[in-house]
């Protein structure tokens, strides 16, 4: 059977990292710059959309093939780039992501490492020249003001006008994933095939991706605020408590700590329980470290992830990581879905009633404390 090996490049005003990758491919801004493909072990060619429009027809009659396997490092990224940039209705059930083939057999889930750990010769391995040429290209060049010139131009994106010798090197770059990608994926299959079973609980994965989970924004909003508010609490506590003008100023707050009896060298989680246990400290430092506890357990990172990961129509996307752990089990991307807090002591009995204090903004009426 035929096999397409492909990789792109793109570029984009908002980062990938902080607000995934449905956001990023349904953001205006986000564009293609360059596709390079193989089709089995020939020749690498390279497609610029800036100077061909119309992509070449052996690609796309490819793509549109039930017959032809796709694959790709990571194949949720060209797969989401295809569908929602491109607006090509490409199929998941004819990818399959060298990625997960690598995972599965407990082996890095970077290419350049893979590459790496399989030994893979210079030629066939991932290009190192990767991270400063996305930067280049893929990331939008913010100008800064300076005293010789205050306002500066609007940030843009560099490209192959600007950098003639440094997009040259991308096109190679970019091929040169795919050359990498396909040599990675001879080399697992002779280490051990990519079993069907798993092959379909990968394609399970990225459909839940794909569907995402319907989020309550009130909710995440209003628990967020309350956090908020708890926290500010806690740190004007700690503040009365120790005079520092920052008590939140990690060395301002260890410099105090120091002269109270505290001997760790950090005031991390781990210290924190480990002093509290052996430590003589005084009464004001212990204090001060119940307070610290309480500011770190107030769990509320998860809601601003939530925030900056949600779609525009109120759903959580591509929050699973399939088979992350050498064990096999599932990781959370972005906000940890397999970690969520639960309430314990009298409080496991009235979630409702938490819940819907929460939506209301309520909580801490309820709870007798001040807002």
């Amino acid at each position: 059977m035929l096999t397409l090996h492909l990789d792109c490049e793109t570029r984009s005003e908002i980062d990938l990292k902080d607000r995934g990758i449905d956001n990023y491919v349904k953001h205006p801004s986000t564009k293609m710059l360059m596709l390079a493909y193989a089709f089995d072990d020939g020749g690498v060619l390279l497609w610029e959309p800036h100077r061909n429009p119309e992509p070449p027809e052996d690609l796309m009659a490819a793509l549109y093939n039930k017959d032809v396997v796709k694959r790709a490092w990571n194949v949720s990224f060209e797969y989401n780039i295809f569908r929602h940039v491109m607006k090509w209705p490409v199929r998941l059930n004819q990818f399959v992501d060298t990625m997960a083939h690598a995972r599965y057999l407990a082996l890095p889930a970077k290419l350049g490492p893979c590459c790496k750990v399989l030994n893979l010769p210079v030629d066939k391995a991932k290009d190192k020249s990767s991270t400063a040429l996305i930067k280049t290209f893929s990331i939008l060049t913010e100008p800064k003001a300076t005293k010789k010139n205050p306002n500066p131009a609007a940030p843009y994106f560099k490209d192959e006008n600007s950098h003639a010798e440094q997009w040259r090197q991308f096109g190679e770059y970019c091929k040169q994933d795919v050359v990498a990608e396909r040599a990675a994926g001879h080399t697992l299959n002779g280490l051990g095939e990519f079993p069907e079973s798993e092959y379909t609980a990968w394609i399970l994965t990225e459909i839940i991706n794909d569907r995402g989970y319907p989020v309550d924004m009130l909710y995440v909003n209003n628990a967020l605020r309350i956090a908020a508010q708890v926290v500010a609490g806690y740190l004007e506590e700690l503040t009365t408590l120790t005079g520092l003008d920052n008590p939140n100023s990690t060395d301002q707050l260890h410099g105090w700590l120091s002269e109270r009896g505290y001997k760790d060298p950090s005031i991390d989680v781990k210290h924190v329980i480990d002093a509290l246990e052996h430590d003589k400290l005084t009464l004001e430092a212990r204090q001060a470290l119940e307070i610290r506890q309480k500011m770190g357990g107030t769990s509320y990172k998860k809601l601003e992830a939530i925030q900056r990961l949600v779609s525009d129509d109120g759903r959580l996307r591509n929050a699973f990581v399939y088979h992350a752990a050498h064990t096999g089990r599932w990781s959370s991307r972005g906000m940890n879905f397999q970690n969520l807090y639960r309430p314990t002591g009298v409080y496991k009995n009235h979630i409702e009633e938490i819940t819907e204090a929460i939506r209301s903004g309520t909580l801490l009426e309820k709870l007798g404390k001040q807002s």
